[in-house]
């Protein structure tokens, strides 16, 4: 049996109730040469439940299901990472809806199948309960610019080939991870091919989202410490640059007060380290409105 084209890794945490944004678009998937591969999160047997009758009406060639106590999305993601067969991979949430067909129609075309390349295409951001389409980011064919995905990280936009990924795992944090993992792939010096095609339409104000709980903030302590690191070893990367300001920002507004004075300090003494106006030019845009 050949090899799918793409493999959709999706992990599930507590969506009993909640399974309507991944139910829309898994049928279109198993019509594709996708492989989706569900990882479920042990929470509650509702959500098992529904996902065990999700999975039974697609062939398990098509749609596979593991369960284990991963504690992350990131862990989750690892365990699914692990057991894809596709030429490509992505990463899609269980509370957003991706579109497979735009997915794979620009993974056909003989001239792109190119070692090493990833793709990034544009998104919609809509709101959960009315459905409605809030934005579009739309990224720049052909710019060799990394600042589109800094300003926009959402890994679930971007389809990765699985080779490279062998030996790049998800930390387990429960916020930023999947930009940790960014950096980590950006070390292989992949070719970046931007395509201006809406494939993904993420979600916000989903209920219980993780972005939005205290224990996932308070995991940016740990991701922007191993980013820091990450800084040091690629030396002058202004992308990851970027991702850390960021994800410090982000630290500095959701924290009581004694985290926020944390990443005050820490965006202190990152810019302090050479190169100052390097890092410096970068805050200020971040900062602009």
């Amino acid at each position: 049996m050949m090899s799918p084209l793409l493999t959709v890794v999706v992990p599930v945490y507590g969506m009993s109730g909640k399974l309507k944004n991944l139910e829309s678009w898994i049928s279109e998937a198993a019509e594709s040469d996708i492989e989706v591969i569900i990882v479920e999160d042990l929470h509650d047997s509702s959500t098992t439940v529904e996902l065990e009758n999700l999975a039974k009406k697609f062939s398990p060639n098509k749609i596979k299901l593991i369960s284990g106590k991963y504690g992350s999305p990131g862990g989750a993601r690892n365990a699914g990472k692990a057991i894809a067969t596709g030429t490509w991979i992505t990463f899609w949430d269980s509370d957003d809806v991706g579109i497979p067909k735009i997915a794979v129609s620009y993974l056909i075309a003989d001239h792109i199948r190119k070692a090493r390349q990833l793709f990034v295409f544009s998104y919609t951001t809509n709101d959960w309960g009315s459905g409605l389409q809030l934005s579009e980011n739309s990224v720049i064919p052909g710019s060799q610019t990394l600042d589109q995905i800094a300003k926009n990280p959402g890994i679930w936009r971007i389809i990765f080939p699985t080779d490279i990924l062998r030996d790049v795992d998800f930390p387990s944090y429960k916020m930023a991870e999947d930009q940790i993992f960014l950096a980590m792939v950006g070390l292989k010096d992949p070719t970046i091919n931007y395509i201006d095609q809406v494939v993904y339409r993420y979600f916000k104000n989903v209920p219980n989202q993780l972005t939005t709980s205290k224990r996932a903030i308070s995991d940016l302590k740990v991701s922007t410490q191993k980013m820091a690191e990450i800084c040091e070893i690629s030396g002058l990367n202004k992308f990851n640059y970027e991702l850390f300001l960021r994800q410090s920002i982000t630290g500095i507004i959701h924290s009581p007060i004694k985290g926020k004075l944390e990443f005050i300090v820490g965006i202190v003494k990152f810019l302090l380290k050479k190169p100052f106006f390097n890092k410096l030019s970068i805050l200020g845009r971040i900062l602009r409105p």
